[in-house]
Order: structure tokens, then C-alpha cells, then sequence
């Protein structure tokens, strides 16, 4: 079995070999394009469905290769991928031919199968050969094998250069793409290309071209209940080379509105520490996160919850805290609810101390408030 990770073409069973034929055990791959001699008289290339079948140019999951009258023994059959701005050479397999009465050499290469991250369709093969000679370009249709599943960016093994993240939200019936910008060396400035493909298939489409040093794209030509597949490609401007994606974004379009605030929050101090809030719940409210800010503290969220109780135990006794409670959807979360303030009661092991306590300080007491009080 051979197989290369890069553009994961993989020899399927014994390789076929004719007079001699022998594979090399790895792939050698190819440096940078240069001038090359390509005409039939350095040789053809033919393709086969079967092993033993005739030429053809419509191939399924597993083909053979053949060489014929090559001028050179040693053959890299080569394969250029063309698909919209993302064009490059892979290596499919390099092979040495037997050689002909006449001083050429016949190769045949097989069975190969095919897993690319390119969608199935037309693809240039060509065998480079020593001194820059290559073959005309052969071109041919076929498949990938049964049970394969197009990669998303981010899932295959092809270098990337594009942001590392992308997310998606719902927000007001329209997807909100985000990305993380990359850090650059110089002062490009970064154009991006944002692709969608409903969810479940793999036939992205280019629906925006943000300006440059963007960070999100509102996508507001989206159907209801529909579920989206998002990428964010990177072109450096006056370049057009378009990178590889890293990351995808997946999300499912909905009609329901961004919450409101809870409404009627309360914060009660208790005896044995603890402060306790509880709010009614607003419409379209699927779950909610409650955040704390201590008396000269930032600001923390401290859970996130479905009920419409909480109960804070990593309070201090003595300090106030303020608290906001705010609803969240899949379209959303409500922002600047409001506030209140309670201020932690310290642990009182019987009454009499408790009382005690309350007479020397009235700070000690529970207070519960609302700001502005």
C-alpha cells in the first residue's frame, strides 16, 4: 500500500510492472515549476477504468496509468489540481519504465485511488521525465471511491494560510462571520474571501469580499431553518494567491429574536454566607449567565444555567458584590441588564454572637440593595 498525506493518493494493491517495471517506496516531490520540453515525442499518457481494460477518460474510484514510448527510464507522473484561484501540482507516483527495442520506455502505474481535497471533476496529468522533458498534458474525469467524504478546511492534511479561527452566529436573521486576524511581519494589508456551502455538502461558493484588515462579514442572504457551512480565506492585496482554509464555522439559520433581560432580579444575603438570586424569566430565553463584580474586582462571570435561581458560595464576608443576569438564545444575548448589590453576611455560630455582632457593626449586617439606594 502507498499513500501520500498531502494530496492522499494512495497505490491500491500490487503494482503492475511490464518487462522489469519497478515503483520506488516513497514519492519524490517535485521543486519549483521550470521550463519543461512537453510533446508527444517524449511520450503518451493513457488512462484505464480497468487493468486490463482500453484507454479511457472516464475513470472511477481506481485507474491505471500507462507510459508509452517514453524518452527517459525514470517517470514522475505528476497531476495539476484547477479549481478556482487554488491551483497546484502534487505528485501522484514515480515510477522507472522497461525499455523498448527502440530506445523509449512503456510504464504502467496501478491501481490508483484517489482522494483529494479538490472536488471530483477534470484533472491535467503529465509525466516529467529527465532534462525537462514532459508529456502533453493528458486530461481525464473520474471519481473519488465509494464512502469518501469531502474534507472540510481545517479537517485535511493540506497546508493552510488563512485565519486559524472562524465562527458563525445567528444575530437578527442574518449569520455573523468572525475571524481571528493573523499577526503579519509587514504592513500588508490582508484581503479576505468569505465561502459558504449549505451544511452537509461541500459546494462552497465565494459570497463576500470584505474589505481589507476585516475581521467579520454579515451574511444577510440566508433562508430560515437552513444550516450553513462558512469559510474565510486570506489574499495579500495586489497578490492573487489565495490561501488554503484553516478552520470552518458551521451554523443553522433561525427566526426567534434576541432575548430580553430578566426581568425582577433579586440578590438576597444569607446567614451562612452565601448570596441567592432569582429573576423571572423573559420570552425567548434559553439559558442565562450570571456575572459578578466585587467591591474593587473586575468584573467575572461566575455560571451560565438554564434555572432562574443561582446561589453564589465562593462569597467573602463583607464584600458587596454586584451582580447582571443576562438571557441568551442561538440568536443572541441580551446586553446591559440590570444590576444589583448584596453584601456577603459573615458565618454567626449561635444567636447571642449573632447579636453581638450586629451592635458593634452595622456592616456586618446583610445589606441588599439596589444601586442608587
Amino acid at each position: 500500500m502507498y499513500a501520500r498525506d498531502a494530496d492522499r493518493w494512495r497505490l491500491a494493491g500490487p503494482t503492475i510492472a511490464v518487462a522489469g517495471l519497478a515503483m520506488l517506496a516513497a514519492i519524490v516531490t517535485l521543486a519549483g515549476a521550470g521550463a519543461a520540453h512537453t510533446s508527444d515525442e517524449h511520450g503518451q499518457l493513457t488512462f484505464h477504468d480497468t487493468e486490463d481494460g482500453p484507454p479511457s477518460e472516464d475513470l472511477s474510484c481506481q485507474f491505471w496509468i500507462e507510459g508509452h514510448r517514453m524518452s527517459h527510464a525514470n517517470v514522475t507522473i505528476q497531476v495539476v489540481h484547477d479549481r478556482r484561484e487554488d491551483r497546484h501540482v502534487h505528485t501522484a507516483v514515480e515510477a522507472q519504465g522497461a525499455e523498448n527495442a527502440n530506445g523509449t520506455f512503456d510504464v504502467r502505474i496501478g491501481p490508483l485511488e484517489r482522494h483529494s481535497h479538490v472536488e471530483a471533476g477534470e484533472q491535467w496529468f503529465t509525466a516529467k521525465m529527465g532534462d525537462g522533458h514532459s508529456t502533453n498534458v493528458s486530461r481525464v474525469t473520474y471519481t473519488v471511491c465509494e464512502g469518501f467524504v469531502w474534507p472540510l478546511p481545517g479537517e485535511d492534511p493540506h497546508g493552510c494560510q488563512a485565519p486559524e479561527t472562524v465562527t458563525a452566529r445567528v444575530e437578527g436573521g442574518a449569520v455573523v462571520v468572525e475571524w481571528a486576524e493573523e499577526p503579519f511581519a509587514d504592513e500588508h494589508e490582508l484581503a479576505h474571501v468569505v465561502e459558504r456551502a449549505p451544511a452537509g455538502t461541500r459546494d462552497f461558493q465565494a459570497v463576500a469580499r470584505p474589505t481589507p484588515n476585516a475581521t467579520d462579514y454579515r451574511d444577510t442572504d440566508v433562508e430560515v431553518g437552513q444550516a450553513y457551512h462558512y469559510f474565510v480565506t486570506q489574499i495579500l492585496e495586489g497578490s492573487r494567491d489565495q490561501g488554503y482554509p484553516c478552520d470552518h464555522a458551521t451554523v443553522t439559520v433561525h427566526d426567534r429574536r434576541r432575548p430580553t433581560c430578566p426581568r425582577d432580579l433579586q440578590a438576597q444575603a444569607t446567614q451562612d454566607g452565601p448570596i441567592r438570586l432569582s429573576w423571572n424569566a423573559p420570552t425567548e430565553a434559553d439559558s442565562y449567565h450570571v456575572h459578578r463584580t466585587p467591591t474593587d474586582g473586575d468584573r467575572e462571570a461566575v455560571a451560565e444555567l438554564e434555572a432562574t435561581t443561582y446561589v453564589d458560595t465562593t462569597t467573602e464576608a463583607g464584600t458587596t458584590y454586584r451582580y447582571e443576569v443576562t438571557a441568551k438564545n442561538p440568536a443572541g444575548e441580551a446586553q446591559r441588564c440590570p444590576v444589583v448589590e448584596a453584601t456577603a453576611i459573615p458565618f454567626l455560630p449561635d444567636a447571642g454572637l449573632a447579636f453581638g455582632v450586629a451592635v458593634a457593626s452595622v456592616g456586618a449586617l446583610a445589606l441588599v440593595r439596589r444601586p442608587g439606594m
